[in-house]
């Protein structure tokens, strides 16, 4: 065992250490909060990423999850040694009692994503078998929103190879989310969960999946950008497969996607994530679903206390105006 002396100097305790597992010995880091025992400690594996298992282990940072969120699982007279022999076998070999949620992969991308963006898609959809194809994005371009800026989108087509539509938005949003601009991206489906494992080589891979890429759009006077769409095979609740998104902005100066001049030095354009939020009436229900007794509704608002668009701003104004 090694105790973190970096760490401890900052306040934190931290170990590094190994343990035992079946005929293996698993190499292992555990992280204490400042609130232990009342707060459980953070373990880590310490191998390469693409030794993680596939569930219950951060693709990032290789963080464990040996318990549930729910904070009343962990026993405030547990030990780190407890919650090993209680956990980690069942955690790594994707047995035991779990809690009944699933662990969709866009998660772990949205983690890695462009602050203050997102593209928003329907759980409902499917492709018809097709493997790929073109899909329309509509969507709105901030450069002075976060850093670098921010991208908000909604997908409302998705178009197989030979031009079919395969599914469209049909769920009603806000209309400040319904931005003007469009954009028709590729995409092409992976039958196996994409997780970011050593995530900007594997956007790297993604991305040369494509062999015809779009011609880039204008996304503000000084940057240029084009979107690569990959779908592929995610978990999205307990025994429940469907479709994970993952949206790639390649982006740049408009120069840097032109060729360059003899002698002059290549600049390549950057590549981020785009998160993924589920935002169709499906996922919108799931999620919370006494929202259902609302689906057809109007509202009316009654009584002289107050100008009710004062009282719920511009956006209740919004959501009422398309309810």
């Amino acid at each position: 065992m090694r105790i973190d002396l970096e760490a401890l100097q900052a306040g934190r305790l931290a170990v590094d250490f190994t343990w035992p597992l079946g005929d293996r010995a698993i190499s292992l880091r555990a992280t204490f909060p400042d609130s232990y025992p009342r707060l459980r400690p953070i373990v880590n594996l310490q191998t390469a990423a693409a030794e993680y298992p596939e569930r219950h282990v951060s693709p990032l940072d290789g963080n464990v999850c040996l318990l549930g969120r729910d904070t009343g699982q962990w026993p405030e007279n547990w030990t780190l040694v407890d919650l090993l022999t209680s956990k980690l076998q069942d955690a790594l070999n994707d047995t035991g009692q779990q809690d009944p949620q699933g662990e969709p992969a866009e998660f772990w991308w949205n983690l890695i994503a462009l602050k203050n963006s997102y593209c928003l898609i329907d759980s409902g959809w499917g492709l018809g078998g097709a493997t790929s194809g073109r899909l329309t994005l509509r969507f709105g371009f901030d450069p002075k929103d976060s850093n670098p800026f921010a991208i908000r989108a909604i997908v409302t087509e998705v178009r197989g190879a030979d031009g079919a539509v395969l599914a469209s938005w049909t769920s009603k949003v806000l209309k400040d989310i319904v931005p003007e601009n469009e954009m028709v991206v590729p995409w092409i489906y992976r039958d196996e969960t994409i997780l970011p494992v050593n995530p900007q080589n594997k956007i790297n891979e993604l991305v040369a999946m494509f062999t015809r890429k779009p011609r880039p759009s204008e996304l503000s006077g000084s940057v240029s950008g084009r979107i690569f769409v990959v779908i592929h095979k995610t978990e999205l609740g307990p025994s429940q497969t469907g479709m994970g998104w993952i949206f790639i902005l390649e982006s740049g100066h408009p120069r840097v996607f032109k060729a360059p001049k003899p002698g002059k030095r290549v600049t390549a354009p950057n590549l981020s994530i785009i998160p993924t939020f589920r935002a169709g009436s499906t996922d919108i229900g799931a999620r919370v679903p006494a929202t259902g007794l609302l689906n057809g509704k109007k509202n009316r608002n009654c009584g002289s206390g107050g100008n009710w668009r004062t009282a719920c701003g511009r956006f209740g104004e919004k959501w009422l105006h398309d309810t």
